[in-house]
């Protein structure tokens, strides 16, 4: 999965441009920020509307994308890298 919505997989809403498999996108940073706010799944899904499966998916894959292995390793990597601050 490369983004949550297709309407963010437009090249603007590209974030960080690496080799496409690795692209993070737009939606990508929301989800990150809700995290790093400590929201919950449940909580995240309904501010984006989306199912709570779809988040939990969007989270694995971007973590497996960044090769992080949790959630706390997930938001210091955008940290250091400067995609949330």
């Amino acid at each position: 999965m490369t983004c949550l919505n297709p309407l963010f997989r437009k090249r603007s809403n590209v974030v960080l441009n690496v080799e496409p498999r690795k692209r993070i996108y737009q939606a990508d940073i929301i989800m990150i920020r809700h995290i790093a706010d400590g929201l919950t799944t449940k909580e995240i899904a309904v501010k984006m509307k989306y199912n709570e499966g779809t988040i939990e998916s969007a989270r694995l894959s971007l973590m497996r994308k960044l090769g992080v292995k949790n959630a706390a390793e997930l938001i210091a990597y955008c940290f250091r890298n400067g995609l949330i601050n």
